[in-house]
């Protein structure tokens, strides 16, 4: 195998990069690399895309000291797109997501989580916490917490993972309870919460098509955080594998997904050279700029194990 030094577009992971990794390793390349295509994202998209990240937002601000008119102000503020766009397959729009919105202040005027609060890291709302683990050799894995509650008398953490889907009938738990995407949250609840045996997950969906909330809880142990980092190191390890080899496997059955082919279909088998755009010392700039000035919580894997190995409940282990 050729002993090439890997494109530094190649190394920077998170969790969403990683199933991309798994669902289609010449997918996950092609995207990497800035593919050269002529694809372009469908109103459905953008506007799907957009509508989550305004649900997200508005429930943040609901979990702070903010008035229920000033919510709603903020979230004119925040979307990107013009007011009148909508999905022309589901109930997603502005308009929509402020019915997401305004029906979860509702909830919380209600009760819904009234023992919690926001938790405040460095004088900070703990939404959108940010970290960054170096697995070295110029790795990262990067990721985003939604929000972090605390008990008022308890003092127990829950991270809350925000998420909209456009199911038309109630979820079942098994979409979320074995997801390793909350199992990252331990390295940021190390450094607000050190010393913690064991977290909770609060799952928070918003059924779009039904104009409704479900919430699912699930116990993370410190003990899987273990499983994360090594299921990490064997993606790293995959990467160079098929950096080396020159080659990317395609995996067929995710041609077609979502109700719609891929976006390098009938592409992908073209040639490197012609699909491919090269790394830019610009863009390598960007990238070391962006892992410098971004994330809140950065630390390294050897931190981690050290970390790891040093609890008293994984002595002898």
């Amino acid at each position: 195998m050729e002993n090439k030094q890997i494109d530094i577009r190649l190394k920077q992971l998170s969790y969403s990069s990683r199933l991309l990794l798994d669902s289609c390793p010449r997918k996950f390349q092609l995207r990497k690399l800035g593919a050269e295509i002529a694809y372009q994202d469908t109103q459905d998209d953008l506007v799907t895309f957009e509508f989550g990240k305004l649900v997200g937002y508005g429930i943040q601000l609901a979990f702070q000291d903010i008035s229920r008119e000033n919510i709603l102000l903020a979230c004119f503020e925040f979307w990107s797109m013009e007011l009148n766009i909508e999905s022309t397959k589901h109930k997603k729009s502005f308009w929509y997501a402020l019915i997401a919105i305004d029906k979860f202040i509702g909830m919380r005027e209600q009760g819904f989580l009234a023992e919690y609060d926001i938790l405040y890291y460095n004088g900070v709302p703990a939404a959108e916490l940010s970290f960054l683990v170096d697995f070295g050799d110029g790795f990262n894995e990067r990721g985003f917490l939604d929000l972090v509650l605390e008990h008022r008398l308890t003092k127990e953490v829950i991270t809350v993972e925000i998420k909209t889907d456009s199911a038309k009938a109630p979820i079942h738990e098994a979409k979320y309870q074995n997801s390793t995407q909350p199992l990252g949250y331990s390295v940021l609840l190390d450094h607000i919460k050190p010393g913690l045996n064991s977290y909770t997950v609060l799952y928070l969906i918003y059924l779009s098509e039904k104009f409704e909330y479900q919430a699912f809880q699930f116990t993370k142990t410190i003990k899987q955080k273990a499983e994360w980092l090594n299921s990490i190191v064997m993606d790293i390890e995959r990467i160079k594998l098929y950096s080396a080899a020159n080659f990317w496997p395609k995996h067929v059955q995710y041609c077609f997904s979502y109700y719609k082919p891929c976006k390098y279909f009938n592409r992908c088998q073209m040639s490197d050279k012609l699909l491919l755009r090269p790394v830019t010392k610009q863009q390598e700039a960007a990238i070391l700029k962006d892992n410098e000035d971004t994330y809140t919580i950065k630390t390294t894997i050897k931190e981690l194990i050290i970390g790891q190995l040093a609890r008293p409940e994984l002595k002898g282990n």
